[in-house]
C-alpha cells in the first residue's frame, strides 16, 4: 500500500468519522431539540390557557361592572321618568286647577274671546296690571303686599278703584257719572263715617259710634227731607210731606211730644193736653194747665168772661 493510498483512506476515515460524529451530534441535539420544542409549546399552551382564562375573567368582570352599570342607569332613569311624569301630572292637575280659577282672555269686550292658558303666559316677574284686567277670579283672589307704590287698581277710562290710593286710603268709586256704589246687603262699619259735599271740600260731616249704641252726629246743621235739595235753616230741621207729622219722641210703646202735620204739639199721647195755633195767631191749651211759680203776662186776659186786671 502506497502513502497515497493511506492518505485516501485517512481521508475517508476522517470524513466516515465527521459524518458519524456530526450524525450524532445531529441527532442527540435534535432529540434535546424536539425537547425543548415540546415543553416550550407546553408552556405556551399553558399560557395561553391562562391568558385566555385571565383575559375571560377580566372581560367577565368588566360585561358584569358594565351590565351593573347598564341596569343601575336603566333603574335610574325608570325612576326619573315616573317621577317627571308624576311630576307632570301634578303639574297638569295645578295648571288645570289655576285654569278653572283664573281665566285670561285677550279681550273683554269681545263676544267670544280668546283664553290664554297658564302656561303661555310670559314668565315676568313684575306683576303687569294690564294683564290682570283680563283676569276672571272664579274661587277667590288673595292680593298680599299692597301699598300705594305697588296698588291694585279696577279702571274703566279715567275713574278707578283703588287698593289703596296715592294717600293709602281704600278709594271705591263709581265707573259712570251719576251712577251709585250699592251696598247689597246689611253693612257693618266699626270706624266713623265721613260725608263731603266733595274731595276738595274743607268741612265734612262726621257721624260717630260709640258702646251703649251711641250715634253722634257731627254737623253745623242737620235736615231732614224728601228732597234731595233741601237746605236746612235751623240745627235740626225736618221738612216733612204734607199731612204727615214731621216730629215724634216716645219712651217705650207710649208716645211723649208728638207736633203734628198743623203744627199742633201734643204732649203724653193722645190724652194728653195739645197746644194748638188759634184763629187769632194766639195759643190755645187744650187739658188741664197747673201751674207752679209766678206768672207773668203782659197784656190784658179774663177768665170765663171776666177780664183780669
Amino acid at each position: 500500500m502506497d502513502f497515497g493510498t493511506v492518505i485516501l483512506a485517512l481521508i475517508v476515515i476522517g470524513i466516515i468519522v465527521v459524518i458519524v460524529l456530526a450524525n450524532r451530534d445531529y441527532t442527540t441535539h435534535k432529540d434535546e431539540n424536539v425537547k425543548d420544542l415540546d415543553t416550550a409549546d407546553k408552556k405556551l399552551t399553558v399560557e395561553r390557557e391562562d391568558r385566555l382564562g385571565n383575559i375571560n375573567y377580566v372581560v367577565g368582570e368588566v360585561n358584569r361592572v358594565n351590565t351593573d352599570i347598564y341596569t343601575a342607569f336603566t333603574s335610574n332613569i325608570n325612576t326619573q321618568t315616573t317621577a317627571h311624569n308624576t311630576l307632570n301630572s301634578s303639574f297638569s292637575n295645578v295648571v288645570s286647577g289655576l285654569n278653572g280659577l283664573l281665566r285670561l282672555n285677550t279681550s273683554s269686550v269681545a263676544a267670544t274671546p280668546a283664553y290664554l292658558p297658564l302656561l303661555n303666559l310670559p314668565g315676568v316677574g313684575v306683576v303687569d296690571m294690564e294683564l290682570l284686567k283680563h283676569v276672571t277670579a272664579t274661587s277667590g283672589m288673595t292680593v298680599k303686599g299692597l301699598m300705594s307704590t305697588s296698588n291694585v287698581e279696577f279702571c274703566h277710562k279715567d275713574k278707578c278703584i283703588k287698593f289703596p290710593d296715592t294717600n293709602g286710603n281704600t278709594y271705591l268709586t263709581s265707573f259712570a257719572t251719576g251712577k251709585s256704589i250699592v251696598l247689597d246687603a246689611p253693612t257693618a262699619m266699626y270706624s266713623d263715617l265721613t260725608l263731603k259735599a266733595s274731595a276738595m271740600d274743607p268741612s265734612a260731616v262726621t257721624l260717630k259710634t260709640s258702646t251703649g249704641s251711641v250715634l253722634n252726629i257731627a254737623a253745623n246743621k242737620v235736615g231732614i227731607s224728601m228732597d234731595s235739595a233741601f237746605a236746612p235753616s235751623a240745627a235740626f230741621h225736618v221738612a216733612a210731606a204734607a199731612e204727615t207729622d214731621p216730629f215724634k219722641v216716645s219712651v217705650g210703646t207710649s208716645d211723649a211730644i208728638l207736633v203734628k202735620a198743623n203744627g199742633d204739639i201734643q204732649i203724653g199721647g193722645a190724652n194728653g193736653p195739645t197746644l194748638k195755633k188759634d184763629a187769632d195767631n194766639g195759643l190755645t191749651i187744650t187739658g188741664n194747665v197747673n201751674i207752679t211759680g209766678n206768672i207773668v203776662a203782659t197784656g190784658s186776659g179774663n177768665i170765663n168772661g171776666k177780664d183780669l186786671a
